[in-house]
């Protein structure tokens, strides 16, 4: 796996800001559209079973049941990945129970954004970022090797994980830094809840979200009750 550069822009004082950004400015200037055009070029050798779709900038793989996706994203010259799985049993409950929405074309069941993780981060703490400020040619060179390396050490494992239920409700209840959007509005974990029939697991996303309320208002608290009772009348349902 190739070195990496320690911390992450905008997290760490500005020597380390200033360093990183120096470290892919080599070359000559790089726009978005050929950043986007090259990197799939690095991603090929650990991405064999996805499939790029250009015209979106991500990668997507089909399982049982679901889909894999890896986004790239380029904003102001920074290039992150965007990752995560949608569930299609529980997408469908969580639209068809609890009326939540879905984002066409991305994971909804969870997912991460590598500018999440790094060396100061609060939610995914690691040594080295994983985020590229790419604004020349052999920047882009030299960014290639490393986010490939991010993909096949970090992207990869995660999206294996998160294709079953029952990891993305323990990721979201015990380490909900590992995921974006691990709010309780969203009631994935209750949705999971519901499709494996498990009202003890139901009870205790209650109490755990619960909890967390202490200095929300009554709005939260009605929220929270409603989706619970949607789920408990479910899985009673259900049988």
């Amino acid at each position: 796996m190739p070195v990496l550069p320690q911390g992450v822009p905008g997290n760490d004082p500005p020597g380390v800001v200033d360093a990183s950004f120096d470290r892919y400015s080599g070359g000559e200037f790089v726009g978005k559209k050929h950043i986007l055009r090259s990197i799939p070029a690095a991603l090929e050798r650990v991405l064999p079973d996805f499939r790029y779709m250009s015209s979106m900038a991500q990668y997507r793989r089909p399982f049982e049941g679901g889909t894999s996706y890896i986004i790239l994203g380029v904003s102001k010259m920074v290039l992150t990945l965007e990752f995560g799985t949608n569930i299609d049993a529980v997408e469908d409950i969580r639209k068809h129970l609890f009326s939540c929405t879905q984002v066409k074309n991305s994971p909804n069941t969870i997912w991460l954004r590598t500018g999440s993780m790094g060396l100061d981060s609060t939610r995914w703490r690691q040594p080295e970022h994983a985020i590229w400020p790419i604004t020349g040619s052999e920047g882009l060179q030299l960014a290639g090797p490393e986010i490939a390396a991010v993909v096949e050490d970090i992207v990869l494992p995660y999206l294996a994980r998160h294709e079953h239920p029952e990891h993305v409700r323990e990721t979201l209840l015990n380490h909900p830094g590992n995921a974006s959007g691990a709010h309780l509005y969203r009631a994935v974990s209750f949705a999971i809840d519901v499709l494996r029939g498990r009202m003890d697991w139901l009870e205790d996303d209650f109490a755990h979200y619960r909890a967390l309320l202490p200095t929300h208002g009554a709005e939260a608290h009605s929220a929270l009750e409603e989706l619970y009772n949607l789920a408990k009348e479910a899985i009673r349902v259900r049988g």
